[in-house]
């Protein structure tokens, strides 16, 4: 999964690669939901 993220404006959203190589929109997230990040970590998959 990938997660973009704008520290600007507090948007994001998630996608994936599908089989093919082609971007696949999951979800976005609308200004401010997130707040102000400074940092985002990475986990395995199924790891919370």
């Amino acid at each position: 999964m990938l997660f973009f993220y704008s520290k600007d404006t507090g948007a994001a959203g998630t996608g994936k690669l599908d089989a093919y190589g082609d971007f696949v929109n999951l979800k976005d997230f609308p200004a401010g939901q997130f707040g102000k990040w400074t940092h985002i970590g990475v986990t395995q998959e199924g790891t919370p």
